[in-house]
């Protein structure tokens, strides 16, 4: 009617094709070993353009039946990902078996398309076969620290010789600085290799723990040469190079003698902590042979186990059966070949007596006809005689159990045994100790103006510290119960000395008093920290317990420590409104400042005495200790500026650092030990005679027979000398 006409309009449909979905594994993607624990854990990815259901895990052990496990069969997104743990502990896996395992999962379509990741393998290893990987890397650090103890040792006498040039020359040259940065450089690069080393060690650890391959006290020793290989380039070694550093930035001759001589003494102590940590690895070499030995024992025992389990199951082939027994035959002839060479290794004359055990074990395997009673059961298999199978499977199992028995025998025999000469190497050095503290004391006795009537006694102090620490030290595992501490009393104690020696030699009279007063500390200090070593070891050792309070008072001091930092900042605002001026209530104020991170430096040094934990931190928390006490006398002088805050700060940091690496200390669940809490005690003055009793008792051979009570109290003493010591 209006006169209007329609118009078409074109529409476009487009078809969009359904995709199939898809589905891999993004963890671990790739064949790998399972561990002993059985479990291997997966991370799956899928996707699809419309929708997702029916994820599945389908695998196989060797060429047997397909096992299906739903993983999740609602899915409400068109992306999916999930982490899955496969336990294979049921599965009754035989070394050697191979496990291949794929995940499956569909579209929502009517068509239901199915996608199938790639098919990866899991291989269940043998005990030996994991031994072989964990010696190789082993093998492979060894060598690693050996080169560096070689570079390490030509670069000492290089310097060394360069050392005494620069001590015939009024002023260094040009070409001297040059090679001087260059030895420092080299430095540095070794012990970045070494830092390298200790970190990868973590990781061998770490590997061997999942794998559950070395026994817990195996496993302690192998976590603490890894503690020490951190402490081969600790904070000492680093300030030392960072001061030769700026030394040779701004040559002045006196510096640079002074820093020579300490740099030499750093180089000389790296060389010998990698020499230390070297002779330790090689020490528990025989313990991890003997372990090793046991597993494969035990793992053979436990297949001969299943393989009786399953004779009687009409539904295992009897060829199978029989390939089995033949395996654990050839388990037997391994074990032999490792025997053998743990009998190559047990050459010292303090292994008599493990050489005695392992020649029994020898021989009585040789008699017993082990390896004829496993082949007349793969003979009977062979035939399906399984019965007679059965019985011969009977008899090889309870030979294999005695001879479990005595491989762990003679594995307690060890540790028992080097323990034993551990702990006595640690008496005699803490009794010869006391005794040159009791002569130093007689000595700083004497001294009045003149040092030289006391330098040849001083020489004879320190020389023979040294002979007794070298005494020591032969005992190669003391390094195992000794806390960090002791090196870092050590080395301050050797370092009083040396630098008694300077002021004799530059007649610097008047430093005298104080410089033998830090060599008594000293002293005492190590012979606190081998106490305390004895102590820990008769109680089993630290724990978890002395961790956890660690972890709590370290939390606690770093937010007090972060909120006197933000009244720093605070306090510098207001002084900066006030022109630059403080009044009254601002130097009350700073004044209490000074006085809480006092008393937070000496909350930490009293944790440092007597929490072992808080020792294999040493060196972070003396350092920390020694920023908050120089913090504290610059806000007794009421000197507040920008850098105190950086260092208040830094502190921070610090304790998160230390926080952080007791947490990746503590990374085994094994270790769920408990310490004793600590106590104090307050003896009394009535009922001892504390100086008689250090005096008379603690000399005597015979001290260590006194009563626990009696050895408390000579700590608590010793303790509360080094205490007024340092306040003078």
């Amino acid at each position: 009617a209006l006169g209007r006409k329609s118009r078409p309009e074109e529409k476009t449909i487009r078809i969009i094709d359904d995709n199939p979905p898809q589905i891999k594994f993004s963890f671990p993607g790739e064949d790998v070993y399972l561990n002993q624990n059985l479990l291997l854990p997966l991370i799956i990815n899928a996707d699809d353009d419309f929708g997702l259901r029916n994820c599945s895990l389908k695998y196989q052990i060797q060429n047997g039946a397909i096992n299906t496990l739903s993983v999740q069969s609602i899915i409400p997104n068109k992306m999916y990902a999930t982490e899955y743990l496969l336990d294979l502990k049921t599965a009754d896996l035989f070394p050697g078996d191979v496990v291949t395992y794929w995940a499956e999962i569909y579209d929502n379509s009517p068509e239901q398309q199915k996608a199938e990741s790639t098919k990866f393998k899991a291989r269940f290893p043998s005990i030996e076969e994991i031994y072989k990987v964990i010696e190789n890397e082993e093998k492979k650090k060894r060598s690693e620290l050996e080169s560096a103890l070689e570079k390490s040792k030509d670069l000492q006498k290089e310097f060394e010789d360069k050392r005494r040039e620069l001590l015939k020359e009024d002023t260094p040259k040009w070409e001297d600085k040059k090679q001087l940065e260059k030895m420092l450089a080299e430095q540095e690069k070794l012990s970045e290799q070494v830092n390298d080393v200790a970190e990868n060690y973590q990781n061998l650890i770490e590997k061997m723990q999942a794998n559950e391959t070395l026994s817990p006290e195996t496993m302690q020793k192998m976590m603490k040469i890894q503690e020490l290989m951190q402490e081969i380039s600790n904070e000492q070694m680093q300030e030392a190079m960072k001061k030769f550093e700026d030394t040779l930035k701004n040559i002045k001759p006196e510096d640079l003698k002074k820093a020579m001589e300490n740099f030499k003494f750093s180089m000389e102590d790296f060389a010998k902590k990698i020499e230390q940590t070297l002779e330790l690895l090689e020490s528990i070499k025989k313990e991890q042979a003997v372990q090793k030995a046991l597993q494969m024992s035990e793992e053979m025992e436990k297949m001969q186990k299943s393989l009786n389990d399953k004779t009687m199951d009409k539904a295992q082939d009897n060829k199978e059966l029989a390939a089995n027994q033949k395996q654990i035959e050839e388990s037997l002839e391994k074990l032999q070949e490792e025997l053998d060479k743990i009998d190559d290794m047990l050459t010292s004359p303090k292994d008599q007596e493990a050489s005695k055990q392992l020649s029994e074990l020898q021989q009585d395997m040789k008699q017993s006809d082990l390896k004829k009673d496993m082949q007349n059961s793969q003979k009977a298999l062979e035939q399906n005689q399984r019965s007679q199978s059965q019985s011969s499977q009977a008899e090889a199992m309870e030979k294999m159990r005695r001879f479990s028995l005595k491989l762990s025998k003679m594995k307690n025999s060890m540790s028992s045994g080097n323990q034993q000469k551990t702990i006595q190497a640690i008496q005699t050095a803490l009794r010869e100790l006391l005794i040159f503290s009791k002569k130093h004391e007689s000595t700083a006795a004497r001294f009045k103006n003149d040092p030289y009537q006391i330098v040849q006694d001083l020489i004879a102090h320190s020389e023979g510290i040294q002979i007794v620490l070298n005494k020591l030290f032969s005992e190669t595992q003391v390094l195992m119960i000794i806390p960090p501490k002791f090196f870092i009393d050590l080395t301050d104690t050797n370092q009083s000395y040396r630098d008694m020696f300077g002021y004799i030699s530059e007649m610097q009279t008047y430093q005298i008093p104080q410089g033998l007063t830090n060599i008594q500390k000293g002293i005492n200090l190590m012979v606190y920290d081998l106490m305390q070593a004895l102590q820990n070891s008769s109680s089993g050792g630290g724990g978890g317990g002395g961790m956890q309070s660690l972890m709590q008072m370290l939390e606690q001091m770093g937010q007090e420590q972060m909120a006197m930092s933000m009244l720093t900042e605070q306090l510098m605002m207001q002084m900066q409104n006030n022109g630059g001026r403080m009044d009254a209530s601002m130097q009350q104020q700073i004044q209490k400042l000074a006085s809480d991170q006092e008393r937070l430096a000496e909350n930490l040094k009293r944790t440092l005495q007597n929490n072992p934990e808080a020792q294999k931190q040493g060196n972070a928390i003396k350092q920390i200790t020694e920023e908050m006490e120089s913090i504290s006398r610059q806000l007794r002088n009421n000197q507040l500026s920008p850098d105190l805050l950086e260092r208040q700060e830094r502190i921070i940091s610090k304790m998160l650092d230390a926080q952080r690496s007791i947490n990746k200390r503590e990374f085994s669940e094994k270790r769920k030990g408990e310490t004793a809490t600590d106590k104090n005690y307050s003896p009394s003055a009535n009922t001892i005679d504390l100086n008689s009793l250090r005096r008379n008792s603690m000399l005597e051979d015979s001290y260590k027979s006194y009563p626990r009570e009696y050895q408390q109290v000579i700590m608590e003493y010793l303790k509360t000398l080094n205490e007024s010591l340092e306040k003078k």
